[in-house]
């Protein structure tokens, strides 16, 4: 099912981590800020970031879920999609 909001992907992944809680799971938002830099004042890609993760991963009633939290235009990238490829075929 998909759902379209008028919010940030970050306001989205912020209020379906919270509906989430409500409803007893457990999940947490994935980390893709990268690592931050004390010599450049600024952060740096992570080089073992699994590019193409999803926003949120968590269990509910004894199953693994993960979900991309897309906003009105936003699009999944090549990676992104590659990610959910590897799901279906697991």
């Amino acid at each position: 099912m998909l759902l379209q909001y008028k919010q940030k992907e970050t306001d989205l992944v912020k209020s379906i981590l919270q509906y989430l809680e409500i409803i007893g799971a457990d999940a947490g938002k994935t980390k893709t800020l990268g690592i931050y830099d004390q010599k450049k004042k600024g952060y740096r890609a992570d080089p073992f970031l699994f590019r193409g993760f999803a926003d949120i991963t968590g269990f509910y009633k004894k199953k693994l879920f993960f979900i991309e939290c897309k906003s009105k235009t936003g699009t999944l990238s090549d990676k992104q999609k590659r990610f959910r490829e590897l799901c279906k075929d697991a």
